[in-house]
């Protein structure tokens, strides 16, 4: 009903607001936000909607640019911050929608705002397309659409999000996947439109930044890209620290990488849960890939705790999930486990629950 959404958007704001209560008492605009996305307004108008950054284009934060441009210079830090809160409330709700058919629907949904670490994304108008990949996800393991105002707010999803990073390409096999089982005209034109998003996007990527010529992959960077991914996957879930500042590779974030891998694919779930399974194993997998090979040249950044956490959310968003729907477990005994698990992530996580406030430059003056 209205009133159960209206309650929970109010339970997801209010779990941000324990978080971070800086973006709602002092908004600021944030590293791109400001250098990139309002000054490119400011310089160029409505053009820089067309303006690649970082190797893609960014539409959600480039409207929210341009709409703020409207107002009084002072009001930008709130509308951008309003901006990323609605992001946030827009995913929640989806993960609730009786489309996605999740058991346990506002629990899947609240843990949009309690995945460990968000310090890069939380509304921040920069990072709203961290928040537009989970609702193109739970697009993609919605029902086919019912009617033309669902499917046109499916294509509408695909088409902000798809502009704003690289998800309309990451998330076509899911997509794909879902045309191919519904059978649908509207889920096969949604996968459509996803890919030729995606490859638009792709064309913008591959100018960005190649692999240096003469040095391999795998020894230079690849390694230390899949060591910082266990630390940020298993690792990030038991609260676990590299053993020394800067590159760590260790087995031990070796292990925290198979150890998540491990719990994704063999976590018991009901039988009914199969398909929802693989299909966010698959897209946990396909984005954590993707990150290794954009963090190929940097992948330092990967064991930084404040930056590039953002890569992450989504495969640590779909291993919460799994582990409320394997709640949904036939026989007693086999939810004790996730709930033993979840119980080591919130209590392993307390500490970084709470994030630092960003710093204040006090707008209004």
């Amino acid at each position: 009903s209205d009133l159960e959404l209206i309650v929970l958007a109010y339970a997801a704001l209010s779990v941000t607001y324990f978080r971070r209560p800086s973006i709602f008492v002092a908004p600021q605009l944030y590293v791109e936000d400001g250098v990139i996305f309002f000054a490119q307004q400011w310089a160029n108008g409505w053009k820089a909607l067309l303006i690649p950054y970082s190797g893609y284009l960014h539409l959600a934060p480039r409207l929210v640019a341009g709409a703020a441009s409207w107002f009084p210079l002072a009001w930008t830090p709130r509308l951008y911050g309003l901006a990323g809160l609605a992001f946030v409330v827009a995913a929640v709700l989806k993960a609730s929608s009786p489309r996605v058919r999740f058991p346990f629907a506002y629990a899947c949904a609240l843990a949009v705002v309690l995945v460990p670490n968000m310090d890069e994304i939380t509304a921040f108008t920069v990072n709203i397309h961290w928040w537009g990949a989970a609702i193109l996800l739970l697009v993609g393991l919605s029902a086919p659409a019912r009617s033309a105002g669902e499917l046109v707010r499916d294509l509408a999803g695909v088409l902000i999000v798809g502009f704003s990073g690289p998800w309309g390409l990451l998330l076509t096999p899911l997509l794909a996947y879902r045309a191919w089982t519904a059978r649908t005209a509207g889920a096969a034109l949604t996968a459509a439109v996803a890919l030729a998003v995606g490859l638009t996007q792709y064309h913008f990527q591959v100018s960005y930044g190649p692999l240096p010529p003469g040095e391999s992959f795998w020894t230079a960077h690849g390694l230390p890209a899949l060591a910082g991914a266990g630390y940020r996957t298993g690792g990030q879930l038991i609260g676990y620290q590299p053993l020394v500042r800067g590159v760590d590779v260790s087995p031990w974030e070796f292990a925290a990488l198979a150890g998540w891998i491990a719990l994704l694919c063999f976590l018991p779930l009901a039988r009914r849960h199969r398909r929802l399974r693989w299909s966010l194993v698959g897209t946990a997998l396909i984005v954590v890939a993707a990150t290794v090979l954009r963090c190929r040249n940097w992948e330092y950044m990967l064991f930084s705790p404040a930056i590039c956490q953002r890569y992450f959310f989504l495969p640590l968003l779909i291993t919460l999930w799994l582990l409320i729907l394997a709640l949904d477990a036939e026989a007693p005994w086999k939810r004790v486990l996730p709930l033993l698990l979840l119980a080591v992530v919130a209590v392993r996580n307390a500490g970084n629950f709470r994030m630092p406030p960003v710093v204040d430059f006090h707008w209004s003056r």
